[in-house]
């Protein structure tokens, strides 16, 4: 009899106290909700082309295991060392953003094509200002080094939600 009637108050508590304890902190405490850092970006199955030609896009992203990064949040990453190996790479794949030296940029810019073409995400290594301002005038999105593996994956989801925004208004308009 005491444990039933010890169960019941016990019941009667948390239903009436319940709205109350939600209050603070109930963002992390209620399994239906989470927080805006838990929330995967647009696309995480997005084709992701790395081209390390040059010497210093190399060295910039020593530290950061690109490819392996890339897989392991769910991407399809690809590396590219030759213009060649760039020149097939966009001939045969379907990419959605385009990781490229800042000096390469405009080159891999010119060679893009299609209705919508990938989001070129330019890696600049310590630029001054106006190379800065111009480059985020022209790109999206633009990665300036010495980069930090958080900073880069989260550079990229933004490149991959601009491309995923840019084929949702192509689609509204065709």
């Amino acid at each position: 009899m005491f444990r039933s009637l010890s169960a019941a108050v016990v019941a009667t508590v948390l239903f009436v106290c319940a709205p109350a304890l939600l209050a603070c902190g109930d963002k992390y405490v209620v399994p239906t909700r989470g927080t805006w850092l838990q929330r995967a970006p647009a696309d995480r199955r997005a084709g992701i082309l790395v081209y390390t030609a040059r010497p210093d896009l190399s060295r910039l992203l020593r530290n950061i295991d690109v490819v392996q990064s890339l897989e392991k949040v769910g991407y399809r990453p690809h590396e590219v060392r030759t213009s060649a190996d760039l020149t097939r790479a966009l001939a045969t794949g379907t990419w959605d953003v385009v990781v490229v030296s800042g000096a390469d940029a405009a080159e891999a810019r010119a060679r893009l094509s299609g209705a919508v073409p990938p989001t070129v995400l330019p890696v600049l290594d310590n630029p001054g200002p106006a190379e800065w301002s111009t480059a985020k005038r022209t790109y999206a999105v633009v990665i300036k080094a010495p980069i930090k593996h958080q900073a880069f994956l989260d550079a990229v989801d933004r490149a991959v939600e601009q491309r995923a925004e840019a084929l949702r208004k192509a689609a509204r308009r065709g």
